[in-house]
């Protein structure tokens, strides 16, 4: 999955960080990767809290414009429909983080396991990929908490977003421009989830053993947060285009100054003055 194209310089530059620590990773160098592996995964989780803030903003504003814009109401009633999808996923990874890191740690809830940096057992290959894919590489279980359910997850969503999208533009009351009907379902598309074409010893890698086999908690736990961040991404995509076609948000003033326009920077004695004054 893919976050897609509006990207903030940051954003992209924990993205690039996340691609070289997974080949580096992959290569089997020292913990002092895991530890990197700890800091894009604080950086990922510190990016999607501020995702998460800007998306309420916003529904926050939309519904007050909606109250003196009835147009609004409908692209409002769509966000919200929409943001109880992305909302339900981001949720069900942030359980199946937590649910990794219990059962790797195998403490019993004794200590903090909601965060990866305090975590003992960042190295730990064998009980991420007993969990996530089970016993056999080529055929992943199935079940609660499992890279199987988390596929069917990210498609189901996947399928009611375009539902939604595709409803709109049926409707008069919340078409779309087509502009913009075609960013929002090419930003929807890259919730699909895909095989990798990548074959290792003749046989096809899938999604499930890309992401979750035979990796560290480390690089598991950071590969469902940059999963997270990709959603809210779309999430944050969704709401902004929703209220920009309904009329957007009104800006409300908190500071006024006074301005003068002349025509010209000076006068002679005697000559008549006119300027604009405005706020």
């Amino acid at each position: 999955m893919s976050g897609g194209d509006k990207e903030s310089p940051r954003q992209k530059m924990i993205g690039m960080m996340y691609l070289v620590l997974t080949a580096l990773l992959a290569m089997n160098v020292s913990k002092d990767i895991l530890k990197a592996f700890v800091t894009v995964n604080d950086n990922l989780e510190r990016t999607n809290s501020n995702f998460n803030k800007n998306t309420q903003n916003i529904m926050k504003a939309f519904a007050e414009a909606k109250a003196s814009n009835p147009s609004a109401i409908p692209y409002y009633e769509k966000s919200v429909e929409a943001l109880k999808i992305t909302k339900d996923l981001f949720d069900h990874i942030e359980k199946l983080k937590h649910h990794v890191i219990d059962e790797t740690e195998q403490n019993g809830g004794a200590k903090d396991t909601t965060r990866l940096r305090y975590t003992d057992k960042k190295d730990n290959y064998d009980a991420p990929t007993h969990l996530m894919i089970g016993d056999d590489e080529n055929s992943p279980k199935d079940g609660p908490f499992t890279a199987k359910e988390l596929r069917g997850k990210f498609n189901t969503a996947h399928d009611k977003l375009m539902a939604i999208i595709d409803g709109m533009q049926k409707d008069s009351k919340t078409k779309l421009l087509e502009s913009d009907y075609k960013a929002l379902k090419e930003k929807i598309s890259t919730m699909k989830i895909k095989d990798p074409e990548e074959t290792e010893d003749g046989v096809k890698i899938t999604w499930e053993i890309f992401n979750f086999y035979h990796l560290p908690l480390a690089g598991v736990i950071t590969n469902l947060s940059q999963m997270q961040s990709d959603l809210k991404n779309i999430e944050s995509e969704l709401v902004g285009q929703m209220a920009g076609a309904s009329g957007k948000i009104a800006i409300k003033f908190n500071a006024l100054s006074a301005a003068v326009v002349a025509p010209s920077s000076y006068i002679q004695s005697g000559q008549e003055y006119t300027a604009d004054v405005f706020l």
